[in-house]
């Protein structure tokens, strides 16, 4: 993870490795089905489960906890499947389903007072993956992670910004640049950030778009 989150690694080699892992993650939704339906979620899409090759090609792996997904043909839909992890570190909103009280001071309603996680949560399907991926790209584009150094004390805070759809803040000069790696990797996370999972964009959708700003880089160069 280091090796390509240092600042010698220029922004376009980025954008050509987030193309690969988002190709990645589109591959592994896909695998194995011609009916376009998504056939498997990873679960659990973190920089620590991408191994760099040699020659600079990344590597999805550890699929300990991947699941197979089913489609409901009534509804036109993917089944989905229990979420088991809801540590905000890389986990999207729909994960972070969880069982609160409304706080009122003073007459004024405050933010939900969190007090466990739901005993009967909606399931989720791959696009958590998709989430997943926008905080490696943001880990890559960065070099450090989406939420910050998590510890007890401020996850409870993290878990309520990703309940919120609170997508992470950029650095300034990410948020500002120009430069067309950085603007396409900025699009591309926005897009996975979305809250709602049916709102938010497929993994090829997001590699498609990666893979064609990285074609148009390379050939005006």
């Amino acid at each position: 993870n280091s090796e390509i989150t240092t600042k010698k690694t220029v922004t376009h080699t980025k954008l050509q490795i987030g193309a690969m892992i988002a190709l990645g993650v589109s591959h592994i939704h896909e695998l194995g089905t011609d009916s376009g339906h998504p056939y498997m979620a990873h679960y659990d899409i973190n920089p620590r489960n991408i191994a760099i090759m040699e020659g600079g090609r990344p590597k999805l792996n550890d699929f300990n906890v991947a699941e197979f997904l089913r489609w409901d043909v009534e509804k036109n839909e993917s089944c989905g499947f229990q979420g088991r992890f809801h540590d905000p570190w890389w986990r999207a909103p729909e994960e972070m389903i969880i069982d609160s009280a409304i706080v009122y001071v003073n007459g004024t309603k405050k933010i939900p007072y969190t007090t466990g996680i739901s005993d009967n949560p909606p399931p989720i399907n791959e696009k958590v993956d998709v989430y997943a991926l926008g905080n490696v790209l943001y880990d890559l584009l960065t070099g450090h992670a989406p939420r910050g150094k998590m510890n007890d004390q401020n996850k409870a805070d993290a878990r309520e910004r990703v309940l919120n759809g609170e997508a992470p803040v950029l650095p300034r000069y990410h948020e500002k640049s120009s430069d067309p790696s950085i603007v396409a990797l900025r699009h591309a996370m926005r897009k996975c950030f979305e809250k709602d999972p049916k709102k938010r964009a497929s993994a090829k959708e997001i590699a498609d778009d990666l893979v064609k700003a990285a074609l148009e880089l390379q050939k005006g160069k």
